[in-house]
């Protein structure tokens, strides 16, 4: 089931990223140089794991705007 992250009139922006942390409502990703706990709902993928390997995610992009992410 999505989560419906997104704007029909914007897509993600893809990042690779290292997830350090997960609750049942958000992320903390670690991603250029910095760490940010993104909200669940606006992260296009369902399976994300905790690892210390980076993986692909796709962020809504307004939220990728106001982390500097885009």
């Amino acid at each position: 089931m999505s989560r419906g992250y997104r704007s029909e009139d914007e897509d993600g922006v893809p990042i690779r990223a290292v997830v350090s942390r997960l609750t049942s409502k958000a992320a903390l990703i670690e991603h250029a140089g910095e760490e940010e706990w993104v909200p669940l709902s606006c992260i296009e993928e369902e399976d994300i794991e905790i690892d210390d390997a980076k993986q692909d995610l796709t962020i809504a992009a307004w939220k990728a705007r106001e982390l500097g992410w885009d």
